[in-house]
C-alpha cells in the first residue's frame, strides 16, 4: 500500500468526521469486506469514502456494493438523495454497484435471496417498529459466520453504530419472524 493510501486509511479510522462513522472503517481495515449492503443511505460521501477503502483493502478483488433507500421519496427532512444522482456518483468506484429503491423492509424483501455472501452489513436508517421486525427476519440469509453487522442511531445530531452478534441478529429475526407469522 502506498504512503498515501496508508495515509489516507489513518485519516479515515482516527480522524475523519463525523466520528461515527470511523467504527465502520475500523471494522473494514480489521476484516477487509468484499460484498458491502447499506439499509438506508446516510450520505453520497460516507459511501464513497467507504467503497475507496474497501477497495484499496481488498485489492483486485471485486467489490459489490448494494444499497437500499427509499431515494427520490425521502421525506422532505431527510438529506437529498435522488436514484440518478446516487448511481452517477458511485458507479466510477471500480465496484458493482445495486441500488434498490424503496422502503428497507420491502427492498430487503425483494432482494435478500441475492445478497447472500454479505460481508459488512450496515444499517443506517431509522424506521419503524414493524418495519423493522420485517427487516430482521431477512438478515440470517445474507449473512455467514465472517459477516459484520452494525446498526445506527442517531445520537446528538450525528450517526453511531454499533456491533451486533449473531445471537442478537437471531433472536431479531426470530421476533420478525413470529410477527410475520401472526399476522
Amino acid at each position: 500500500m502506498a504512503l498515501r493510501d496508508r495515509l489516507d486509511t489513518l485519516y479515515l479510522c482516527w480522524l475523519a468526521k463525523p466520528q461515527g462513522d470511523r467504527q465502520l472503517f475500523k471494522s473494514l481495515c480489521r476484516q477487509p469486506a468484499r460484498r458491502i449492503v447499506e439499509l438506508g443511505m446516510v450520505s453520497h460521501d460516507r459511501t464513497l469514502r467507504l467503497l475507496r477503502l474497501a477497495k484499496r483493502l481488498s485489492g483486485d478483488a471485486e467489490l459489490h456494493y448494494t444499497g437500499i433507500d427509499l431515494f427520490d421519496a425521502r421525506p422532505e427532512t431527510a438529506p437529498r438523495l435522488t436514484l440518478k444522482e446516487t448511481h452517477r456518483v458511485l458507479s466510477n468506484q471500480g465496484a458493482t454497484i445495486r441500488l434498490v429503491p424503496g422502503d428497507i423492509a420491502g427492498g430487503l424483501a425483494r432482494s435478500a435471496n441475492q445478497l447472500g455472501g454479505t460481508q459488512l452489513l450496515i444499517v443506517s436508517s431509522e424506521i419503524d417498529e414493524a418495519a423493522a421486525e420485517r427487516m430482521w427476519s431477512f438478515v440470517p440469509r445474507m449473512l455467514d459466520a465472517s459477516s459484520h453487522v452494525w446498526v445506527g442511531s442517531l445520537q446528538a445530531g450525528e450517526w453511531q453504530y454499533e456491533q451486533i452478534s449473531t445471537t442478537e441478529i437471531e433472536r431479531r429475526a426470530e421476533q420478525g419472524g413470529r410477527q410475520r407469522r401472526a399476522a
